[in-house]
Formats: structure tokens, C-alpha cells, sequence
């Protein structure tokens, strides 16, 4: 067995070894700041009720059901129209305030978007649109259709996400008869954005208009460089 063989072994055990050491290294990370925020409160709750009795030792398991449990009743009571009144009371006043409220709506936004499940609500549908010079297309998600009041053309509002992480990237406008449409489920779009390619599927099915993106995006591209190219001559 020479040195490459070695190599090549190491490399595919690492790739092996490190998605579980993260999922391990990410369930120990959530019991060590479930015990952290709430091993002091399960003492105390103990204490109060149950003074005469021996209050548990502090444990991250312990703390962890607890802090789903609450998760699980805050869910349950904003649910309600009271509860929802009151959190929608608290919430604009946390918008209200300069900073804080920037910080926080983009938090809500980004955790709205991963918490439904597959992105359903947030994404409808999968398309490639162009992207680089040559023909080259990318996914995107559409999150809207829009209508231009002036012509009536349609267009379609897509996220053009950056790997790996799914849930940011740019927002463009594109004519509809720019895009075409991609017959990967959200969920395997996803995870070919995560996975930087690699769960990308042996095959895919483009429907006709990619020609036609692949056109645009070539002539789009060459437009560009020529103005690229003209506004470095003038610098």
C-alpha cells in the first residue's frame, strides 16, 4: 500500500467520521445551554413545590425535555387569540426599537424560513435561472410572481441561494420567459445547496426554455463585459 492509497483511506474516513462527530458534537452542544439556562430553575421549581424532598442534580437531559416542553407551550398558547394579541404586542414593540428591532426581525425572518418544514411555505417551486458567461444556470427558489404595471410582463421573484448555507443569497427579478423550470423536488434543492453539489441528482429534465436561458445569459454575459471592459479604459 503506497503513500496515496493511505491518503485517499484517511480522506474518505474523515468524511465518514466528521458528519457524526458534528451531529454528536451538535446534541452535546444543546444539553450543556439547555442545562446552563435552565439547571439553576429545575432546582429552584423543585424547591418550592417540593421542600421536604432531595431536588435532582443538575441534568442536561432533564433540562433539555424541560426546555422542549416550554417551547411546546409557548407554541400552544401564542396559538391562542389572547396569546397571539399579547405576543403581537410585545413583538412590535421589540420592532420599535432602533437596532434591536433590524436584528431581530432578520432573525424571525431566517428562523420562519427554516422552520417550516422543506421550506414549503417559504419556496414554491425550483427553477434554474442564468448565472454565469457561456450558458451557465444555477437553482433558485421563486418566492413570488409579479406583474410590471407599465407593459404588463411578468416576472418572477426568485432567491438565488449561496452554498452552503440555503437560506441566503440574492433576491432578482427575472422575465418569466427567462427561467426554466426544474423538476427537483425543495427538499433536493436544498440539499444539493448544502451539500455544495455533491446530493446534486444524476440527471435532470430542463424544460425547453433552458435554450433560451442559456442564450440570454451568454449575450447578457458578453454585454456585460463590454461594459466592464469600457468603464476600466475610462478609469
Amino acid at each position: 500500500m503506497n503513500f496515496s492509497q493511505v491518503k485517499s483511506h484517511i480522506l474518505r474516513g474523515a468524511g465518514l467520521f466528521f458528519p457524526f462527530a458534528a451531529i454528536l458534537w451538535g446534541f452535546n452542544l444543546a444539553l450543556k445551554i439547555a442545562d446552563g439556562w435552565f439547571g439553576s430553575l429545575i432546582t429552584f421549581i423543585w424547591q418550592e413545590f417540593w421542600p421536604n424532598t432531595v431536588s435532582p442534580a443538575h441534568s442536561p437531559i432533564f433540562s433539555l425535555v424541560f426546555l422542549l416542553v416550554m417551547l411546546y407551550t409557548i407554541s400552544v398558547v401564542v396559538s391562542w387569540k389572547l396569546g397571539s394579541y399579547i405576543f403581537n404586542w410585545v413583538e412590535g414593540r421589540i420592532y420599535s426599537i432602533k437596532g434591536i428591532g433590524a436584528i431581530y426581525s432578520s432573525l424571525r425572518k431566517g428562523i420562519d424560513m427554516v422552520s417550516k418544514s422543506g421550506a414549503q411555505e417559504s419556496f414554491k417551486r425550483v427553477v434554474w435561472v442564468p448565472f454565469t458567461r457561456g450558458g451557465g444556470v444555477t437553482i433558485a427558489f421563486v418566492t413570488k410572481e409579479i406583474i410590471n404595471r407599465s407593459n404588463g410582463k411578468r416576472y418572477v421573484v426568485v432567491m438565488i441561494p449561496t452554498p452552503p448555507n440555503p437560506i441566503s443569497g440574492l433576491m432578482v427579478a427575472y422575465p418569466e420567459d427567462r427561467i426554466a423550470d426544474c423538476d427537483m423536488s425543495i427538499d433536493e434543492a436544498l440539499q444539493m445547496c448544502m451539500s455544495l453539489g455533491i446530493a446534486a441528482p444524476e440527471s435532470i429534465n430542463l424544460t425547453p426554455a433552458a435554450e433560451a436561458v442559456a442564450a440570454f445569459v451568454s449575450q447578457a454575459a458578453s454585454e456585460q463585459g463590454a461594459v466592464v471592459l469600457t468603464a476600466e479604459n475610462q478609469v
